[in-house]
């Protein structure tokens, strides 16, 4: 008997909970799908289109590989920012339900390759500095708080620290996401 009120107690959290994250849901992907709109209205930067070489020779995975060139890749770590649970899982989902916590917190890379021949690029830019010194770094705003609500860094962690010690001239930069508008790397 105790056993079945323990249950009916659980289902009852459970589902307070899922009511307060679905009327708070609502008004928070309408306020970041306007951040993230408003974000992307910037001036598109000029590009130069890629060309490849023209070959008419069909070549094997053997000659291929044996003209490769060698590249270095290594992953930098930027630092962990806390953020809403909300805002990285669909807490609908049954196979989130292991995910009590209002926050969790998550480890920021930039991820760094050198090619001999065409120079340094990074997969993702970390954060910069502005994260040690502020709860929510370069983002601003009302919703700022909503997106990433603390962040922890070490001095050196930021990426303009990690590129100069690495001695990184960065030609080019692979977004897989954004965080906000990082102004150190030009």
């Amino acid at each position: 008997m105790e056993q079945h009120k323990v249950s009916d107690n659980q289902k009852w959290v459970n589902q307070a909970r899922t009511n307060e994250r679905n009327n708070f849901g609502w008004l928070q992907r309408i306020l970041l799908s306007l951040f993230f709109s408003l974000a992307g209205c910037s001036p598109t930067p000029d590009r130069v289109p890629f060309i490849f070489d023209a070959s008419d020779q069909e070549q094997t995975w053997e000659t291929i590989q044996s003209r490769s060139l060698k590249v270095q890749y290594k992953t930098l770590f930027t630092g962990r920012v806390k953020v809403p649970t909300s805002g990285m899982l669909d807490l609908s989902d049954s196979k989130t339900d292991q995910f009590t916590d209002d926050s969790m917190i998550v480890d920021v890379y930039a991820h760094w390759i050198r090619h001999p021949e065409k120079g340094d690029y990074l997969i993702d830019t970390g954060l910069d500095s502005r994260f040690r010194d502020t709860r929510q770094g370069s983002l601003k705003g009302l919703i700022s708080s909503w997106i990433i609500e603390d962040s922890y860094q070490e001095d050196g962690q930021d990426i303009l620290s990690q590129l100069t010690e690495n001695g990184i001239d960065v030609k080019g930069v692979f977004l897989t996401h954004v965080h906000g508008v990082n102004n150190e790397i030009h």
